[in-house]
């Protein structure tokens, strides 16, 4: 072998290496699949949902209760052929999960992507009429400042593609809508 080529022989290996390194760890989203796919766009609510409503005799600063004031609030009761179920100020199903302990969100990752959290960048809920405003906190999660319902972290879904849709309602026997008591709607 001539000098010439061993020169090269460490820069080909140290590229190779150097691209091996370079291989993508993560999932791709090609790798996640969701309930929603094919069921057309679905803008989820931003974050800051809870957090438009302002309320002028709340200190933000200190303050982490449920504030009922707002008029017709950002957590409110609608009917539906469930009953009444919440919903935020859009009439946007919310759910629980199961699997979440009291006030512990877990669903990330692609569970994340088809069931987004319920987040609020404010530290207060503001609830309508016909709801307790004691069940009410905001949580700590993975997500961001999740809001919680008698101790059930909340959640959209990705295959509600309106206002008033309960699609999710059973999904995976995990997923549920709640009624004005906090409790699953199971049927």
């Amino acid at each position: 072998m001539s000098t010439t080529r061993l020169k090269f022989v460490p820069v080909i290996v140290c590229l190779a290496f150097g691209l091996a390194a370079c291989g993508d760890d993560a999932k791709s989203s090609d790798d996640v699949t969701t309930p929603a796919e094919g069921k057309g766009d679905y803008d989820f609510p931003s974050a800051t949902t809870v957090a438009e409503a302002s309320d002028s005799s709340v200190d933000d600063s200190t303050d982490t209760s449920v504030d009922d004031s707002g008029s017709g609030g950002d957590v409110i009761l609608t009917e539906s052929a469930l009953g009444s179920i919440i919903t935020d100020s859009d009439g946007n199903t919310l759910y629980l999960y199961t699997p979440d302990g009291t006030d512990t969100p877990t669903c990330t990752g692609g569970c994340a992507g088809a069931w987004p959290a319920f987040v609020t960048d404010e530290d207060h809920v503001h609830v309508g009429d016909g709801l307790d405003e004691a069940l009410f906190a905001v949580v700590d999660g993975p997500n961001g400042t999740q809001v919680s319902f008698n101790g059930h972290p909340l959640y959209y879904f990705g295959g509600d593609s309106a206002p008033g849709d309960t699609n999710g309602q059973g999904s995976g026997g995990v997923w549920y809508v709640l009624g004005a008591d906090g409790e699953p709607i199971t049927n």
